[in-house]
């Protein structure tokens, strides 16, 4: 009885501590692309003639808002960029 206790503990801590390591990992990327996309507020991006400014951005559906009220996707913007 002691045995099967013992080794019910150690697999559960074994479980819990997996789990905790996955979730930090998850949590520290989404706040680093909150943090990537906030630094992107702003910037300009070149978008056929017009030269417009990054307004809003969702990490949900990894977009930016433009002024004119375009969304584009994160990597399409970091490749229209207009340099500083």
């Amino acid at each position: 009885m002691t045995k099967i206790f013992l080794i019910g503990f150690f697999i559960s801590v074994t479980i819990g501590l997996l789990a905790f390591f996955i979730f930090e990992n998850i949590g520290e990327d989404i706040e680093n692309n909150i943090n990537k996309a906030k630094s992107e507020l702003g910037h300009k991006v070149k978008l056929g003639k017009d030269t417009l400014s990054i307004t809003d951005y969702s990490i949900l559906n990894e977009n930016y808002t433009l002024s004119n009220g375009t969304k584009i996707s994160f990597t399409l913007a970091d490749s229209l960029k207009v340099v500083k």
